[in-house]
């Protein structure tokens, strides 16, 4: 029974974490896409940006769920809730990492006509 709510509990965390990392990587995909010099929209921030952002959410989700399973001691509940504490912690850093980059890349501008 225990190995069936670690192996759930784990796939749950790699899996929000990933949707930490599509919901990260959505927040502004619009915006930059159109922030190219090329009249056409810019295809990389769907081909580039979003496997790797949604891989990353899901790793990290999956080693703050997984490394503190040697060095939590004390009952399984006690184990677990700490261990969901620090997945949460992590996943609202990469939330906030993911904000952070997206932030720094070009501005879309805007088009001017005479």
């Amino acid at each position: 029974m225990r190995e069936r709510v670690e192996a759930t509990s784990g796939t749950v965390t790699a899996l929000v974490g990933g949707l930490v990392g599509l919901l990260g990587w959505y927040a502004d995909a619009e915006l930059r896409a159109r922030a190219g010099f090329a009249p056409g929209p810019d295809w990389s921030v769907l081909y580039a940006e979003l496997p790797p952002t949604v891989l990353a959410g899901a790793a990290a989700g999956l080693l703050a769920w997984l490394l503190p399973r040697r060095w939590v001691p004390g009952p399984p509940v006690a184990g677990y809730a700490g261990r969901a504490v620090l997945a949460a912690v992590v996943l609202i850093g990469f939330w906030l990492a993911v904000q952070g980059w997206y932030a720094g890349l070009p501005e879309p501008a805007m088009d001017r006509k005479p």
